[in-house]
């Protein structure tokens, strides 16, 4: 997959691996208990580019539906709709049945630690997380958070996000090139 895939000449080790491996084993996978792969670190790295070519191959050599959510854009529809009953289930039913999900920018953005915002942002994160993880359904997940920073966040949510993956988690390391760098005028 290197190069004429999307995969940068100097991403992380084990990146193609896993991603073949988890395309190749797709049948296999999807039906474990440990479905999910997850790509972590630095920005502008290739962590979306890499989600999205994984969903992409999924759909085009798997006929798998795949869906495609921005984490912020999902929390905040969920805290939006949470006086509203039915349309917050009705997020969560679509969100949980889809065959495979990408979340994308998972914890990018984290309000103050203090504020009643936060709970509200962190009580929708939880939820989406467990919907996946109750339902046994595929999640390919991107955050610019490490390892560490998810078990800082959250030891329930961070210990259900790493069991699904069972080893498939993909860490872009703070020396890993910031792509969108290039493009930026001097």
């Amino acid at each position: 997959m290197q190069e004429k895939s999307g995969i940068p000449a100097t991403a992380p080790v084990g990146l193609e691996e896993k991603a073949e491996d988890y395309l190749k084993n797709y049948d296999e996978i999807k039906e474990s208990r440990q479905n999910w792969i997850a790509f972590l670190g630095a920005p502008g790295t290739g962590k979306t580019t890499q989600a999205a070519l994984l969903a992409k191959l999924l759909i085009a050599k798997k006929l798998v539906p795949v869906r495609f959510y921005n984490a912020f854009n999902l929390t905040r529809q969920l805290i939006a709709t949470r006086s509203r009953p039915a349309e917050y289930e009705a997020i969560f039913d679509e969100f949980e049945r889809a065959p495979v999900v990408v979340l994308d920018d998972f914890l990018k953005i984290l309000p103050a630690s203090n504020s009643f915002e936060y709970a509200n942002f962190k009580e929708a994160a939880t939820r989406a997380i467990w919907a996946r993880y109750d339902a046994r359904k595929p999640l390919i997940l991107t955050s610019q958070r490490t390892q560490k920073e998810f078990w800082n966040f959250d030891e329930a949510l961070a210990g259900r996000v790493f069991e699904m993956c069972a080893g498939r988690v993909v860490e872009f390391g703070e020396n890993s090139k910031n792509w969108r760098l290039e493009y930026r005028e001097n």
